[in-house]
């Protein structure tokens, strides 16, 4: 169903990072954690924006977006009264279900997904480790909402001037080396971000025996499975199935996702 969403309020974060907070009291009411919308912009075409946030009492949720094209430079424009056409809630979104503690790992936008689930993770009293990657101090985002959320907070930048020097990978892996077995066992991680940056996280849980969830940020046309423009490879078995991404994810167990099908995506 199509919803017209009011512009409430948008923040710049970085140079190219913003958040819009749009009136859609129908959407804010079904959104679950990992969940997407498809926004409309003068080109006709939409675009998938992960539910960064929501509050179901005022009706309104948050999209995180990365100003890289056309329609994300045209979303930044938008102010308080502008108007936008969503579809949505779309998509397999995370599920705390399995979970008795609880470790999200994000890198760049993929972060955007993670603060939703982050939020429901302490609603439910889960202990909550974050682990985040950014390219540098100036073009981190977010930090402070996942520490107040947060029991730890693990911070890794390229550049060396935030937290840990390097990928987020070592800071899991890091962080994975000290955890006892029981707490492992009881341990499901919940991972977004770059493809690379996924498999490798997807190959650190398994070795320490960790469920892994991931969410796959791949290209998509009508976000509701009629174009299968979104296809993902996955292992069923002994056999590899192709699925829409759109709809059995953008969240699929991340020891059945085949990577080497997605090397083309970022």
């Amino acid at each position: 169903m199509t919803y017209e969403a009011t512009v409430i309020d948008q923040e710049r974060l970085t140079a190219d990072v913003f958040v819009l907070t749009l009136d859609c009291p129908a959407i804010a009411k079904e959104a679950e954690p990992g969940q997407f919308v498809q926004v409309k912009t003068s080109n006709l075409l939409r675009r998938p924006f992960a539910v960064m946030d929501l509050d179901r009492a005022k009706g309104t949720i948050r999209l995180g977006i990365h100003q890289v094209g056309k329609g994300t430079n045209e979303l930044s424009q938008k102010r308080p009264g502008d108007t936008l056409s969503l579809l949505g809630p779309f998509g397999t979104g995370f599920s705390l279900a399995e979970a008795k503690r609880v470790i999200v790992v994000g890198g760049g936008s993929g972060i955007f997904p993670l603060l939703h689930l982050a939020k429901q993770a302490k609603r439910q009293a889960l202990p909550l480790t974050s682990i985040l990657g950014f390219q540098s101090r100036e073009r981190s985002f977010l930090a402070d909402d996942f520490k107040d959320l947060s029991d730890d907070l693990i911070l890794s930048s390229e550049s060396g001037d935030m937290g840990l020097t390097g990928y987020v990978t070592q800071g899991l892996q890091a962080y994975l080396e000290d955890l006892s077995e029981p707490t492992s066992s009881q341990t499901i991680l919940y991972s977004c971000g770059p493809i690379a940056m996924l498999e490798a996280v997807v190959s650190l849980a398994k070795a320490h025996h960790i469920k892994s969830y991931v969410s796959l940020e791949v290209r998509m046309g009508c976000g509701y499975g009629v174009c299968r423009g979104c296809p993902v490879d996955v292992y069923k078995g002994d056999t590899i199935e192709r699925v829409r991404c759109c709809v059995e994810g953008p969240v699929f167990s991340g020891e059945t996702v085949v990577f080497d099908s997605l090397r083309g995506e970022v």
